[in-house]
């Protein structure tokens, strides 16, 4: 298997290395004779994109009431030569009126053939050594991060229960992916995928219809469109997202089943010393769990813990396997296809493709009762104090009780919240078995008083009675207390061997 698959990359390689064009793609524009937008890059094109076209037109613009006039040059990858600017004009009157425009053409070679006039924008194209650009706009933390938290709110609002709300929070949804998108393209920087063909060369037409995208319903014309009608969306918009059909999506379920790829032989034959042989079968199967699951929550609650769940279940599945093996292998696999990559910056990737693998956004709390205390200001998920000091003079043995729930619930929220984040933060690579939480919600009941809760790390809700006065046995309480003592002894421990620079004893 394995010499089957580097034959066929190899075969892959020789004939993307034949002959392979690049042009000048993307936009800028010039405005008093500023560069205003830079987006233009030397980029590889599709295979039979044998021509270079570059468009020079004059504009006038209105924006925010104030209209100016600006010049621009727009570059592409194409099949056939233009002799006028047709093929542009339905894009460019999008944004103002068209006064002029001219266009050029030459055979494409393995170095641009046509130049942009204009001088190149200055921009910024730093980037902190712990982050990569994936894309040239943007940093690949940023953007996973920001795709997680425009989604999450439509995602964690399910099942929704009222087609018309929820077809605003989808559209709501597709317009913050699209300003992300459009933030990732639009730069003239460098970025670490510039050598796949057809790929930066298409960055124009992405910035367009993601700025251009605004309802489901657009989304759905659009791939039609660059499909020719072999995807349809709307099948999945009616049937699977604000007005479910069960039915439609167990039968969508299984067709996903049905055409599973045994993606563990692929893994096999590319990274033969992988030592987990069937974890990508597995991850896959959990996936489709989640689906089901996902479908068949009830509230909004069952579908954050569906989440966490399935997240924790998918990244148990790596436990124990030498997944570095991928980012080790992946610039010399990468090579066979004639893609260069920076072994370093494949190393940085995988690094936060893994500290996001089990990332999820905090839900939005719910106001809490008035007796609950406000969390400290100076950390992310901030220090709270439970007045445990007014159970002091507490002699009965309930009030002995209350005063020691009081500290022992006073240690769990700051330990799971506070402390448990920053050390996520700089250990979270560190193979050591944090203390689990889950949604004390579903759990802890008060017979009189508030039940107080805060949002942690990674999907926890912690909760706790504001009075103590807590709706459980003695020993369902003391149970928790000795669960909680252990994990957090043998977390401690192993923290403590991370820690220790002398390993002599």
């Amino acid at each position: 298997m394995k010499i089957v698959v580097l034959t066929i990359l190899s075969l892959l390689a020789v004939a993307t290395a034949q002959d392979k064009p690049r042009c000048l793609t993307g936009t800028r524009v010039q405005v008093e004779n500023i560069t205003a937008f830079d987006n233009v890059f030397a980029s590889w094109c599709a295979e039979g994109q044998n021509f270079c076209n570059v468009f020079r037109y004059e504009q006038s613009i209105v924006n925010d009431g104030v209209g100016y006039n600006l010049t621009g040059e727009y570059g592409e990858c194409a099949y056939a030569p233009a002799d006028d600017c047709s093929t542009v004009l339905p894009f460019l009157t999008t944004t103002g009126v068209v006064k002029s425009c001219n266009s050029a053409s030459c055979n494409a070679t393995s170095e641009p053939c046509l130049n942009i006039a204009f001088p190149k924008a200055e921009t910024d194209c730093s980037i902190p050594d712990d982050d990569v650009r994936l894309f040239p706009g943007c940093g690949m933390k940023s953007m996973i991060k920001d795709a997680f938290d425009c989604a999450a709110p439509f995602l964690y609002k399910f099942p929704h229960t009222d087609p018309d709300s929820c077809d605003d929070q989808l559209s709501t949804m597709l317009q913050c992916l699209g300003a992300i998108a459009t933030i990732c393209v639009d730069s003239n920087c460098r970025s670490m995928l510039d050598e796949l063909p057809d790929f930066r060369s298409r960055f124009s037409e992405v910035s367009f219809w993601a700025a251009s995208i605004n309802s489901s319903h657009q989304l759905v014309e659009v791939v039609k469109y660059y499909t020719g009608g072999a995807v349809d969306l709307q099948f999945i918009v009616d049937e699977h997202m604000c007005r479910v059909n069960r039915t439609a999506v167990e039968a969508t379920i299984s067709q996903l089943e049905d055409a599973e790829v045994d993606i563990d032989e692929l893994v096999k034959a590319l990274f033969p010393t992988f030592n987990c042989p069937f974890a990508f079968s597995q991850i896959q199967s959990f996936g489709f769990q989640f689906l089901r699951d996902f479908y068949n929550s009830d509230n909004e609650d069952d579908t954050y813990r569906v989440f966490t769940d399935s997240v924790g279940r998918m990244m148990g599945v790596l436990d124990g396997c030498n997944v570095e093996i991928f980012q080790e292998r992946l610039p010399e696999i990468l090579g066979y296809l004639n893609v260069t990559v920076d072994a370093d910056k494949v190393k940085t990737a995988f690094a936060i493709a893994m500290e996001f693998a089990d990332y999820l956004p905090a839900t939005v709390a719910p106001p809490q009762p008035a007796g609950c205390p406000v969390e400290a200001e100076g950390y992310e998920y901030g220090l709270v104090q439970l007045d445990c000091e007014r159970f002091q003079n507490e002699t009965s043995r309930c009030g002995r009780r209350k005063a020691w729930t009081c500290h022992f619930s006073e240690w769990r929220l700051n330990f799971l919240r506070t402390w448990l984040n920053e050390f996520y933060k700089r250990h979270g690579d560190e193979a050591i078995s944090t203390p689990e939480c889950a949604n004390d919600n579903d759990i802890v009941k008060c017979k009189d008083s508030d039940k107080c809760c805060y949002k942690g790390p990674r999907g926890c809700n912690l909760c706790y009675c504001s009075g103590h006065d807590y709706d459980h046995s003695h020993s369902e309480i003391l149970g928790a207390w000795r669960h909680s003592y252990n994990q957090w002894n043998k977390f401690f421990q192993s923290w403590q061997s991370l820690n220790r620079d002398d390993r002599c004893f």
